[in-house]
């Protein structure tokens, strides 16, 4: 073999390796934008609802003084005429969800499932806990004595899209809600 045709087949050879490698960055790279969108989304959902929520009147009770008057921490969710019998989806017809008209204060949310259908990446599941926390530190590790009643609620928001979010482990979203007195 000369010279020339050594050069020309190590020319080749590494022509190969850099267009192999090439496309496994472009692969990776898709992988990590679709991921980055399933999660954005995610995230856009789960805060739609927060926002939702936000409108709404802190308790039933609409002017509080003493928070014994609260809702009681195992009646957190909605009221009789209130209940949702169903998963929640979007309503062509008074065009939003059923929680927009149907819920009036903030912890009717409290075991609210909801399922919102985007046209690119399919229904996500959205799932709601509303629980009594710590006006000054509402963290999750911080939460009060089972049953204690402050006057701050926290809304823990979970989406997911099986397969791509797993339900196992959602995109979670916090929001805290005090009243002030």
């Amino acid at each position: 073999m000369s010279d020339e045709m050594l050069l020309t087949l190590g020319a080749i050879v590494l022509l190969s390796i850099f267009v192999l490698s090439s496309n496994t960055v472009i692969l990776n790279n898709d992988e990590i934008i679709q991921n980055n969108e399933f999660a954005i989304t995610a995230i856009s959902i789960g805060q739609s609802l927060i926002d939702e929520a936000k409108l709404k009147e802190f308790d039933k009770i609409s002017n509080l003084d003493d928070v014994s008057k609260c809702t009681n921490a195992n009646e957190l969710g909605p009221e009789l005429g209130e209940k949702i019998n169903f998963i929640d989806k979007y309503n062509y017809a008074i065009k939003g969800f059923a929680s927009d008209t149907c819920f009036h204060d903030f912890d009717d949310y409290n075991g609210y499932n909801r399922i919102v259908n985007t046209p690119r990446l399919g229904n996500y599941r959205v799932k709601v806990e509303v629980k009594y926390a710590d006006e000054i530190n509402p963290d999750p590790s911080n939460d009060p004595t089972s049953g204690t009643k402050t006057f701050c609620k926290r809304m823990e928001v979970y989406v997911w899209n099986t397969p791509y979010i797993d339900s196992l482990k959602p995109i979670k979203l916090y929001y805290a809600m005090t009243y002030h007195h």
